[in-house]
């Protein structure tokens, strides 16, 4: 299908574009090329060596968003699980095909696991965007639930518009007095921030950068 030939579900897109652009907190093209805008929450939590990293990034369309989870989420997670040595997190670029057999040839415990995601995710690119975007959802879900309560949690939300992004942070931080103390804002407030989204192309990097540096502390 046409899909397969997105520029977004090629290697070598994501590795020049990670030589010049943060991939995990920015919004990937500018505001009036976003047709139809998916965000992600990536996260990771090294229960033992005490590292948390969040981050919130906002892709134009469903494409974008399947290529990222498979050229840049899923190997940074291989990497990080397989070296076990690591002091940061770093992202290795390389064709889906040696992805895959740099897990298979790896002594990682959930390495079959890691290759039946890969295989699950790719399969979405046979499908129209509509229903691939449901899918993934449903992989994330997956996804989360294998990692939830391991030493190393690794988990990816993604959203289909700023209003779940909204109920997202409001069901978390409940009480809307703390959220307005440590944010600065009532969720009224908030809930226009979200709808801005769609009406000012200059808030559409302002609500990125919110979530990155006054939502991505607290979750």
């Amino acid at each position: 299908m046409k899909r397969r030939n997105s520029k977004y579900n090629k290697s070598y897109y994501w590795e020049e574009l990670l030589g010049r652009e943060d991939v995990w907190k920015d919004m990937l093209v500018p505001p009036d090329k976003m047709s139809e805008p998916v965000f992600i929450n990536a996260c990771l939590i090294d229960k033992d060596s005490g590292l948390i990293d969040n981050n919130w990034a906002c892709y134009p369309d469903a494409n974008a968003l399947l290529g990222f989870i498979k050229y840049v989420f899923l190997p940074t997670v291989s990497y990080y699980m397989i070296n076990t040595e690591r002091e940061d997190i770093y992202t290795p670029v390389s064709s889906f095909e040696e992805f895959l057999d740099y897990i298979k040839e790896s002594s990682w415990e959930d390495k079959h696991q890691m290759v039946d995601f890969a295989w699950e995710l790719d399969g979405f690119w046979d499908m129209e965007q509509q229903e691939s975007l449901h899918s993934v959802r449903q992989f994330c879900r997956k996804f989360n639930a294998f990692w939830s309560g391991k030493e190393v949690e690794w988990s990816i939300q993604i959203f289909f518009d700023t209003y779940e992004v909204g109920g997202y942070i409001k069901e978390l931080i409940w009480c809307e007095e703390l959220f307005k103390e440590d944010v600065g804002l009532s969720f009224q407030q908030l809930d226009d921030f979200c709808r801005r989204f769609y009406q000012e192309s200059v808030n559409k990097h302002f609500f990125v950068r919110f979530l990155n540096n006054c939502i991505g502390c607290l979750l």
